[in-house]
């Protein structure tokens, strides 16, 4: 499966020509409909992604990202895939990635809703494979030029695959947790050419199995230069807590990341 999804987010970039995905507001409401938006990113990071504690490595990164959305009359359909090569003086390459669908339903209203799925993997954790699926609403808060501010509440089912011990494949096992998904968005445009974004996500639901409540909380902040119509640069601090790994990893890391984002 791990496979099939890194073919599938290579074959993707390709046809793109290379974020979690920050939608334009104009899209979401705009009074035009039937046609596409798409987005492409490729970005070099530095981050601190290290198993545990006592390893204090820090590891490159080569990152590609892309971001197609459909905006119908009154829904918008997103697709969003993303892939890293991650690298270390001291260690193996390793791959991690995703694919997430996300449909939002009346996208022009202030308060519209949301269902969506993704898959998702990481090398570098052990973990195999995460799936995922739910719905909620989304509501807009502020909405006015130079400004925009938004938030997310929902469901969401989440079934993850971990390897137990590394290359041992009989140490995988699956972990299946109900859980509540809670984001927050926002949106300033500092002037023509710079734009300001924050972000902030927090999920938390109970491990029946463990005995234990499963938190955790991950932010970005970024910074974009407009450069050209079509060429943006990204500049991007993100940063990750795990309250209780499923395994024994180091619960934080962050990501200091610095790249190009090209608007077909």
């Amino acid at each position: 499966m791990r496979r099939v999804l890194l073919f599938i987010l290579v074959i993707n970039f390709l046809q793109l020509n290379a974020q979690i995905l920050r939608v334009d507001k104009n899209h979401l409401e705009s009074d035009s409909a039937g046609y596409f938006a798409s987005v492409v990113e490729g970005s070099y990071s530095l981050d601190n992604r290290s198993l545990s504690q006592s390893q204090k490595l820090i590891y490159q990164r080569l990152n590609f990202k892309s971001d197609l959305l459909y905006v119908a009359k009154k829904h918008a359909y997103i697709w969003v895939n993303g892939l890293d090569i991650i690298s270390s003086t001291n260690t193996q390459k390793f791959s991690t990635g995703f694919t997430h669908f996300r449909i939002n339903f009346r996208r022009k209203h202030k308060l519209s809703h949301e269902v969506y799925l993704q898959f998702q993997y990481d090398e570098q954790r052990r973990m195999k494979l995460r799936t995922f699926a739910g719905g909620g609403i989304r509501y807009t808060l502020v909405d006015r030029p130079g400004a925009d501010v938004h938030f997310g509440s929902g469901l969401m089912y989440e079934i993850e695959t971990w390897q137990a011990t590394e290359g041992v494949r009989s140490s995988e096992f699956n972990k299946c947790i109900p859980k509540i998904s809670n984001y927050v968005g926002t949106e300033f445009e500092l002037s023509q050419h710079v734009k300001f974004y924050l972000w902030g996500l927090h999920q938390t639901g109970w491990d029946q199995e463990a005995g234990i409540r499963r938190t955790r909380f991950a932010g970005d902040a970024t910074f974009n230069i407009i450069m050209t119509r079509k060429i943006t640069w990204i500049n991007r601090f993100s940063y990750f807590y795990d309250v209780h790994p499923v395994i024994s990893i180091n619960p934080s890391y962050y990501t200091i990341m610095n790249g190009l984002r090209i608007t077909l």
